[in-house]
């Protein structure tokens, strides 16, 4: 949630942070904000899309050193934003900051953007590593508060929440966690043992600092300086009453903007305990018109703050601690953990999404009918890359929406729509040519300034890596506290019974926007609502727009199920509905092993929906970067074997096996004996890449990854000759788009396939420089065989998964890769004819002011004004 200000008033006072040695002890993690910090703090690369074989490796070697020290950390995650829509202006906020963030990283300025795939490699590691972790139905804040209370451990975060919350553990901050294990001597008191430095917060060190002050009045000491329940500036005219403290102010180090930290306190402290009679002196300064609803936000912002004894959703203690004599726990749902109708969901999906197998962005959907599309690193000039996955979401929509509002009178049951045109509007509120020409606060705003308000309420919803967006205060710490507090104001008001006001409207053609909206549905018989489609928030240019997407209940033949029929739903149906949504042959997709099936049903739809349109190059960096990924992969895992006598057998063996040998081991592993002629000309083996890396030797994997560390570890360096080229970076961001989408609609199926591991498959920085280098070889394909080795393993199955996605998708639907370079040397060739055209023209300017005739230019072959002609004089 983040208290705007604190974090930065807690950094400037380290007298009250206490150093401590963590070890042999329980903690329960922020998971939202620890994946966050994870990516940023340890330094991933996020410019190109996100390098997920490295963030995977940063997660891993931080659980260890939690092992190392004997730590069992409790990860707690995020679930859907809570019905009353208190953050809808916060999640706006930070959507169009991320989509700034984009736009400064493009022109190569300092910007950092969570990837698409970060939250999905978080999880999959969890799971690898089996990380007790949990997904609250809500935000997490408290329910964290709760669990550590009840272990009476500390919690590490680094939302500033966590300074108010009555902790008896402490509070870690996690720019003070060094993730460095060390280790204490051995004394004639303790053994030798490992731990973690950190810096340890207890609420009772900033309660001494301030004579009189009661721990009951920090809930309001929190919301007065605001958070997303309130803006701080509702007590403007408290602030403008109230100074610092001259007596005070020396006990702590304050710059200017935070002058208003100490000024609260010290009101506090000095009046009554009751904190009903503190909201009553407060709420004296606030305008008679503003109270109540000012009053109504208070409350809720205080009340979030007092129970840190008792879980508002499931028992997370019973969750993670249920003995055998009680049997399994049985997640139940809280009052407000409902489908958007109203309805119960089924135990199953309650089971799942406390267990992380279901996403946020699931969540959001179901419970809320919004979702906020994040923006990822892409060209924003072009449609945002979302657009490209639009069908699988779909048919995800269709899946959540079924129970309680499928109505064969009023919703028609269509096919998948295969050019994604299934928006209910006739035209986008931000597509105005009017609205174009506005700054971009204004142009988001009209983007946002009409909501429904016809059913449950609800609240925005963000995707996978949007959620922990909320909850992240960052590396930056002060910097992602104040996020949108200048932006906030009083037009969005929400309260607990889901009234929510609509953002101020200042143009007069704003108030016809529902009007609008109305008349675009294409459902005439049903009222215009978000019972019927799901809402979603994506870019447009370098601004928001708001969408109605109507979902699809039928794929191929199959009518789609409702979140009460998945349960009981045949794993092969399933499967015929995952294919059906991404339009893949469910005979064709069996030529691929088993981890490349869904990865392979993505490249198809990206193939056919990417805009602009790929080149063969963009598939073959695609390919060589699994092959590259799968076989770091591979020699990671040898690398951890114990089993010695395999590991010396190998390291005797030549780093390139011939060929005949290699036909044969290519052959085991397609289940064919194989001939040297027929290595190209394979149309119907099985592509299993993982299979094939665990053939080749050691050595030979080894010099692949050496071959390509220039491409896959060096970012590329940017100057006057070479530009980043964000148009490269949309092409991968839109096969993000498609695995994210694909990845989400696998797990509400439960999985009748493996789900792919980003971290195997896809290294932005790897993409964007094999791609740019491929474009710049007259012959891509020799070129690629001298790294993945001309008549290697590697190069066979290369060939092999090439040709397969080729033949399957269609020659047509690729551009020719002599036009994308045609146009690049065109853009540079216009360059040099504009240089060129302004060098002649002083040249002409100087030849009329000149007093030579031109016919003694030259002298026996010479040109007297180029002194360097005379070399190229034949004797």
């Amino acid at each position: 949630m983040g208290i705007r200000g604190l974090t930065g008033f807690i950094d400037r006072n380290q007298h009250l942070l206490h150093s401590y040695e963590l070890h042999n002890c329980p903690v329960v993690i922020d998971g939202n904000n620890f994946y966050h910090f994870l990516y940023y703090g340890r330094h991933v690369r996020c410019s190109f899309g996100g390098d997920y074989d490295t963030y995977r490796k940063r997660v891993i070697s931080t659980f260890q050193s939690f092992k190392a020290c004997g730590i069992t950390p409790y990860v707690i995650l995020d679930g859907a934003y809570t019905v009353d829509g208190r953050k809808l202006k916060t999640s706006l906020s930070r959507a169009r900051g991320r989509i700034r963030l984009v736009d400064c990283a493009s022109n190569t300025e300092r910007g950092t953007v969570l990837p698409s795939l970060a939250y999905d490699t978080f999880m999959q590691v969890l799971a690898e590593l089996e990380i007790p972790h949990a997904t609250c139905q809500f935000e997490a804040d408290g329910e964290i508060a709760v669990l550590a209370n009840k272990l009476n451990c500390p919690v590490i975060s680094n939302d500033s929440d966590f300074y108010i919350f009555d902790m008896s553990g402490g509070f870690l901050p996690l720019d003070y966690v060094d993730f460095n294990v060390l280790t204490k001597p051995k004394t004639d008191e303790l053994d030798e043992y490992s731990f973690l430095a950190v810096r340890k917060y207890c609420i009772d060190d900033l309660i001494e600092s301030f004579d009189g002050l009661n721990r009951s009045v920090l809930p309001v000491f929190a919301s007065m300086l605001g958070n997303d329940f309130i803006s701080a500036s509702a007590f403007e005219s408290f602030y403008r009453h109230f100074k610092v403290p001259k007596i005070i102010s020396k006990k702590f180090h304050l710059p200017p903007k935070l002058h208003k930290v100490i000024s609260v306190l010290h009101w506090l402290h000095s009046r009554v305990e009751d904190t009903s009679k503190v909201e009553e002196k407060l709420l004296e300064f606030v305008n008679c018109e503003r109270r109540e609803k000012v009053q109504a936000m208070f409350r809720t912002s205080v009340s979030g703050y007092c129970d840190v004894h008792n879980f508002q959703g499931f028992d997370l203690h019973k969750f993670f601690f249920c003995t055998a004599s009680e049997g399994k726990y049985q997640i139940s749902a809280s009052e407000e953990f409902l489908q958007y109708g109203g309805s119960s969901f089924p135990q199953w999906f309650l089971e799942a999404s406390g267990l992380g197998e279901l996403s946020p962005f699931i969540l959001n959907a179901a419970v809320l009918h919004r979702v906020i599309m994040l923006c990822q690193m892409e060209d924003l000039k072009q449609d945002s890359s979302y657009t490209c996955s639009e069908s699988i979401r779909n048919v995800l929509y269709g899946i959540l929406l079924k129970d309680g509002h499928f109505d064969s009178k009023t919703c028609t049951v269509s096919q998948v729509p295969t050019n994604c045109a299934s928006k209910i509007f006739e035209k986008n509120v931000d597509a105005d040519e009017e609205a174009n020409r506005n700054s971009e606060e204004n142009h988001v705003k009209q983007s946002v300034a009409s909501f429904d308000n016809d059913a449950v309420s609800s609240e925005s919803v963000c995707m996978d890596t949007g959620n922990v967006d909320e909850s992240f205060s960052g590396i930056d710490g002060e910097a992602n506290d104040e996020v949108g507090e200048n932006e906030q104001n009083d037009d969005l008001i929400s309260n607990r019974n889901g009234e929510t006001a609509d953002v101020e409207d200042d143009n007069d053609e704003l108030s016809t926007l529902a009007d609008q909206e109305e008349t675009c549905l294409v459902q005439a018989d049903a009222q215009p609502s978000k019972q019927w489609c799901i809402e979603e928030y994506g870019r447009l240019n370098k601004s928001l727009k708001k969408s109605l997407i109507e979902p699809v209940f039928k794929v191929s033949h199959i009518v789609l199920p409702g979140l009460t029929e998945l349960s009981s739903l045949p794993q092969e149906t399933c499967r015929e509905i995952l294919w059906g949504a991404m339009q893949i042959d469910h005979v064709w997709i069996e030529q691929f092993s088993e981890d490349l099936k869904l990865f392979v049903a993505c490249l198809v739809a990206w193939s056919r929906s990417a805009q602009p349109k790929l080149s063969h190059l963009h598939l073959d960096a695609v390919i060589v970067s699994v092959l590259v990924l799968t076989a770091n992969l591979v020699l990671e895992r040898r690398s951890q074997r114990k089993n010695t006598n395999t590991e010396s057998v190998e390291s005797d063996l030549h780093v390139q096996v011939d060929t005949e040998n290699e036909m044969n081991a290519l052959g085991s592993a397609l289940g064919k004996p194989l001939q040297c002629s027929s290595l190209y000309s394979l149309d119907k083996k099985c592509v299993d890449i993982i299979q094939t890396c665990e053939t080749c030797t050691s050595g030979f994997l080894e010099e692949l990854r050496q071959k390509l560390t220039k491409y896959h570890r060096q970012p590329p360096v940017f100057n006057r000759k070479t530009v980043y080229e964000p148009q490269v970076t949309h092409a991968f961001a839109q096969l993000q788009a498609c695995v994210v989408d694909a990845l989400n609609l696998n797990k509400l199926l439960h999985l009748p396939v493996s789900n792919p591991r980003p971290a195997q498959l896809i290294n932005g920085t790897l993409l964007y420089n094999l791609f740019n280098e491929l474009m710049v070889r007259p012959r891509p394909d020799l070129f690629l065989a001298s790294l993945i080795g001309s008549d290697s393993l590697l190069q066979g199955v290369y060939m092999l998964f090439r040709s397969q996605v080729i033949g399957y998708v269609g020659e047509e639907q690729y551009v020719d890769q002599s036009s994308l370079q045609g146009n690049k040397k065109s853009r540079k060739r216009k360059a040099k004819d504009k240089k060129k055209s302004a060098e002649e023209g002083k040249s002409d300017s100087w030849k009329e002011e000149s007093e030579e005739p031109s016919e003694i230019s030259t002298v026996a072959g010479f040109d007297v004004a180029n002194k360097f002609s005379l070399l190229s004089m034949v004797e």
